[in-house]
């Protein structure tokens, strides 16, 4: 998502707002077998079940690597992440 003007915080809660209305009727309409929804909230207090949840839904393994995550940044055969 761009051109969030971050000075401006009723604009970018009202385009953040707007983001999420359309992400999740896009996902409804593509219905669970294309579409995992995932709520942030559920994610911060339930990390380890949640990304099972997420894995179990993409077909992959589990690693307990996954909650360790941070420690792969920038690192060989690690996440990349832009400046």
């Amino acid at each position: 998502m761009t051109g969030f003007d971050l000075t401006d915080y009723r604009q970018c809660l009202t385009k953040w707002s707007n983001s999420m209305k359309t992400m999740l009727r896009e996902c409804e309409e593509l219905g669970p077998e294309k579409c995992l929804k995932v709520k942030y909230e559920d994610l911060v207090l339930h990390p380890r079940s949640e990304m099972q949840k997420i894995l179990n839904y993409l077909g992959l393994s589990w690693t307990e690597e996954v909650m360790h995550h941070e420690q792969y940044i920038n690192k060989p055969g690690g996440v990349s992440l832009s400046k």
